[in-house]
């Protein structure tokens, strides 16, 4: 080898040529299943597919498995996996890397914005001329997991005529207040987030896994529609949220909110209706010798929503050493709660901290409370701390 006489691929034969005892096994087996793996090569996609480095590196991961041991080769040669290997090895092979595309201030539309097969990512960053996701704006991610980024220090709004399509994961950051974003007409979102300072209004289609994120947040914050919905937000005060106002959200629902530090401060009002699980969790962030005050939160559930749980700080006398807090009023109502004889949907109510609670359902079978309560409802059962 020093001498240059022989290539790396002479010596490895050699070496196999040479191996006794279960080296010689393990090629052996190593051998057998990469035979059976390139008989199972055996249409025209597989065989264009299986190429290049990384098509090499998913098949050496799956001979891998194979050693000494007889009972290797059998599993890694079994239909299934066999099959799964060149799919593997297929797709790697096939895979195109994803390229970034970069708005500008004028009309972006046409086939410099039309993604690739890979994971492509769409920018708008603010520039020095201005917004860049603007007037008649036309996406399309193409194949592959796209991702849009949308950043800037006005509220962002949908521009007039702008489409966005297979783009599956949307990042919208604003400097600002009033955010206003309806994706309903987008194909292939999967995934939005946006992240402003207060009063945002967002709405999405029941496929739509939607995340908003507020500081300041003293105005009011509305989401409608959307599949699995979460609200963040800090420095609440005096506003609200509101959620499933006109459309619920198909998934589940969850509220973080944290009151404003400030000494008097009232956390927001919130409500939300439908959702299959809703989790609305308030606290504080005060300090000591002070107290804020949770917000009332109102759930009201829609056919598909079961399961409830609303959580805060513990309530304390604020002071030298003892941050103080008040907790606020809750109520739950059930989708037919004023129904002689549709059957209600809300089994599951958990209430961890409160000031007074009101649950009406009758299709109620667990309760479960810290604090102390009014309950009014049709014979829950209780387990209260």
């Amino acid at each position: 080898m020093a001498a240059g006489t022989q290539t790396f691929a002479q010596i490895a034969l050699q070496l196999t040529f040479s191996a006794q005892g279960t080296d010689a096994t393990a090629i052996a087996n190593k051998l057998a299943a990469a035979t059976a793996f390139t008989t199972a090569l055996d249409t025209t996609a597989e065989i264009v597919g299986y190429s290049g480095t990384a098509a090499a590196a998913s098949a050496r991961t799956w001979l891998a498995t194979v050693t000494d041991v007889a009972e290797t080769l059998t599993a890694a040669t079994t239909a299934t996996t066999l099959n799964a290997a060149v799919a593997a090895a297929t797709v790697a092979g096939t895979s195109v890397a994803g390229q970034p595309f970069t708005l500008t201030t004028g009309v972006d539309q046409g086939a410099s914005f039309v993604g690739t097969s890979g994971n492509d990512t769409f920018v708008a960053a603010q520039v020095a001329a201005g917004n860049t996701w603007t007037v008649g704006d036309q996406i399309d991610g193409g194949a592959g997991t796209d991702v849009f980024n949308v950043t800037q220090t006005a509220a962002i709004t949908m521009p007039v005529s702008a489409t966005v399509k297979n783009v599956e994961t949307a990042n919208l950051t604003s400097g600002t207040t009033a955010n206003v974003i309806d994706t309903t007409t987008w194909t292939g979102l999967t995934a939005l987030n946006v992240t402003g300072v207060t009063a945002q209004t967002v709405t999405a289609a029941a496929t739509t896994d939607v995340a908003v994120t507020g500081s300041t947040a003293t105005g009011t914050t509305t989401v409608n529609g959307g599949k699995n919905v979460t609200v963040t937000e800090t420095g609440a005060s005096g506003g609200t949220v509101g959620i499933g106002a006109t459309t619920a959200a198909a998934g589940t629902v969850t509220v973080n909110s944290t009151i404003l530090a400030t000494a008097g401060s009232t956390g927001n009002a919130i409500t939300v209706t439908g959702g299959t699980a809703v989790s609305v969790t308030q606290k504080g962030a005060n300090a000591v010798n002070t107290t804020v005050t949770d917000g009332a939160v109102i759930v009201n559930g829609n056919a598909s929503t079961t399961t409830v749980t609303v959580s805060a700080d513990k309530a304390a006398t604020a002071a030298a050493t003892v941050v103080g807090h008040v907790n606020g009023a809750v109520t739950v109502t059930d989708v037919n709660a004023a129904s002689a004889t549709a059957a209600g949907t809300i089994a599951t109510v958990t209430l961890n901290n409160f000031a007074a609670a009101t649950i009406d359902s009758s299709a109620i079978s667990t309760v479960n409370l810290t604090g102390t309560a009014t309950i009014l409802g049709d014979r829950p059962r209780f387990s209260h701390e």
